[in-house]
């Protein structure tokens, strides 16, 4: 009963992932702990923190791998950590650095969590946010490029700060350990690059995304990290299903699902069986929009160019400049539709 402190042995972070170097996991709680020799559980603001992590939550409950028994302890093996749950509302935040210095920093809050160190299955139930801050490329992976911007192939030789904010209603399911989390209901994505680690996207407005942020509306999106040979960092894929929409404030594109995978640089917008993926396209705000309509519209932002799959429509005049005069299916372009002065669909 009362305030007190547990360290426990960490050789994996919260999310799963092993430690270079394992560390301790210090457990502070105000409330009262009870052990049993298996299970660790502790009540009232709980604080549990690393050098490179920090969990914030009401009550936690802590399970090892194999049962702990103080009467023989130098006849057993390393204690090991096998599931972290969380109940109460809970806050987590990671970094990572190079050096001294900060790549990467994440924070989740959600109603609760459940991590299994071993095997990686993670389980959060909202309503709750996801946010990450880390250097990357330059080129924004859900944006095609910006007229008048350089290549990507010279904007890739830059490092900035990339914001991603995602909010969801129902929870998060994935693995960990293979690096992947699935938001599920009235999912809510912000991306782009910011200057300041403080900074964030306001997604009210578009003006507030700035000129490469984007806002993304969905039913479901999957965040995969696919392995990378050391030193080079793993690529991202994005998923997003049913009733998706992509903003930004020179395209605006909606489909059934929409794909994309940072080492292919290719987007992916997908229809189905009742609606055309379509992608609406401006060069300058008030200016003609480009338009097309198709099963399938594939676009390649790193050689601007774009690929339809059972067209329905296509008006490609003014889609990220003259590379795209020409029908990417061959032949001679369709009619071209009147002008919108609107960015955005129906």
């Amino acid at each position: 009963d009362g305030p007190g402190r547990m360290t426990l042995p960490m050789d994996r972070g919260f999310d799963g992932r092993p430690l270079a170097n394992p560390r301790p996991l210090a457990v502070d709680w105000q409330g009262r702990m009870s052990f049993d020799g298996v299970t660790a559980h502790f009540e009232t603001a709980i604080e549990a923190h690393n050098e490179l992590q920090s969990l914030k939550t009401a009550v936690l409950d802590v399970t090892m791998l194999k049962r702990i028994d103080f009467a023989q302890p130098t006849a057993q093996e390393r204690p090991a950590v096998q599931m972290l749950a969380c109940q109460g509302g809970m806050l987590l935040e990671s970094r990572a650095f190079d050096g001294q210095r900060v790549v990467a920093w994440d924070r989740m809050r959600t109603k609760d969590l459940a991590v299994n160190q071993i095997t990686g299955d993670m389980l959060a139930h909202g309503p709750g946010w996801f946010t990450s801050l880390r250097y990357g490329a330059a080129a924004n992976p859900l944006n095609p490029v910006q007229p008048g911007a350089p290549p990507p192939a010279a904007a890739a030789t830059k490092t900035e700060l990339q914001y991603l904010n995602v909010q969801f209603l129902k929870e998060i399911t994935g693995n960990l350990n293979q690096r992947e989390m699935t938001f599920h209901d009235q999912v809510h994505t912000v991306y782009g690059p910011v200057k300041d680690w403080a900074d964030e996207l306001n997604a009210d407005r578009l003006e507030g995304l700035g000129p490469r942020g984007v806002l993304m509306t969905s039913q479901s999106m999957k965040i995969a990290e696919m392995p990378a040979p050391p030193p080079n960092r793993g690529s991202l894929e994005i998923d997003a299903r049913e009733n998706v929409m992509i903003e930004a404030q020179s395209f605006t594109a909606r489909a059934a699902r929409v794909s994309y995978a940072q080492a292919k640089d290719l987007i992916v917008l997908e229809g189905d069986s009742r609606t055309d993926a379509q992608l609406f396209r401006q060069q300058a705000v008030g200016g003609p929009t480009a338009k097309a309509a198709a099963k399938k519209i594939l676009f390649w932002r790193g050689t601007n160019r774009v690929e339809l799959d059972d067209a329905r429509f296509l008006d490609l005049g003014q889609l990220g400049g003259g590379t795209l005069g020409t029908n990417p299916l061959g032949g001679p372009r369709p009619p071209a539709a009147p002008a919108s002065t609107k960015p955005r669909l129906p």
